[in-house]
Order: structure tokens, then sequence, then C-alpha cells
């Protein structure tokens, strides 16, 4: 009886054992979701407003430039007869000049939009964003390699616990020695 005994609760010890071996795995998947929301967050961030709007300054600026280096106007200077001046302007280049005329105030425009839409935003500059997608990642392999660390820790107790079809090969693929 002693050793029925013994060997249940050896078995009850193992089943808490494995139970709350799970229950690590579930957590550590758990705050890798977590992180990999935390990281589409700060990757659809906007921009600072004020590169936002230089960028979009030199946009408009570039193109009111490239429609009068479009603009020829030879036919005014040296025409054809030699008589009388003449200006061909297409339909394009009509629209391209009336761009270029109205250059700031369409600026202007593209501005005040800009400011409406980062109203309430929290924008980000691409160094921070960079800076803080590359600390997420870090966080997120170490959260998948102590998950493999795990289950290759169930495995060896003769445990299965399957993977995720997504989890990263780096953290598949590192050595047991590595993961210590």
């Amino acid at each position: 009886m002693k050793t029925a005994n013994s060997l249940s609760k050896a078995r009850d010890g193992a089943m808490k054992a494995t139970g709350e071996a799970r229950q690590a795995v579930d957590q550590l998947r758990d705050l890798r979701v977590r992180l990999l929301d935390e990281r589409d967050e700060v990757a659809s961030r906007p921009l600072p407003f004020e590169l936002a709007a230089e960028a979009a300054e030199q946009a408009i600026q570039r193109r009111a430039e490239a429609a009068l280096d479009r603009l020829s106007v030879t036919g005014l200077m040296r025409p054809a007869d030699r008589r009388r001046p003449h200006l061909e302007i297409s339909d394009e280049q009509a629209a391209d000049l009336a761009f270029a005329a109205n250059a700031a105030a369409i600026a202007g425009l593209i501005r005040e939009r800009l400011e409406q839409e980062c109203k309430g935003s929290k924008p980000l500059a691409p160094e921070d964003r960079d800076r803080e997608i590359e600390r997420l990642d870090a966080e997120i392999l170490a959260a998948e390699l102590a998950e493999e660390g795990l289950i290759r820790g169930l495995e060896q107790a003769g445990i299965e616990m399957l993977r995720r079809p997504d989890a990263d090969p780096r953290a598949l693929l590192v050595s047991d020695a590595e993961l210590t």
C-alpha cells in the first residue's frame, strides 16, 4: 500500500509539474502575442507632422520645377517664320503650369490636411521607430527562445508539446547548448 501511495504522489507531482510547464509555455506565447501587437502599433505610428509637411512641400516643389523645365519658350524667342512669336501648350502642360503657379497654395492645403490628420496621434521619428522595433524584435526572439527551451525540457521528460506553426526558425534551429 505504501508503494501505491508513493507512486500516486509521484504521479500527482509529475502532473502538477507538467501542468506548470505547459502553463509557462502558454504565458510565453501570450507574451509573444502582446509584443507582436506592440510592434504593430509602433510600426503603424505616423511620422512627425513637420517631417511629413516638409516631404510634401519638397514633392510639390519638384513637381512645379519639372513643369517649368518641360515648358519650351523657344517659339517665342525664335519663331519658325522669324516674325510671329508662337507658344504651344498642351492640356497636360497647362495643368502642370497651373499647378506650378499655385504650388504655395497647394502646399498650404496639404499642410492643413496633415494638421487635421495628426491631431491626437502619437508621431514617431523614423530613427526612434527603428530603434523601438529592433528592441521589440529582440524581446520577441527571447520569448521564442524561452518557449523552445521549455518545450525541449518537456520533450526530454517524455512529455509532448506541440510547437506553433509560426515559430521563429532561429528559435527552432538553435542548439540545446545555446538555450541554456
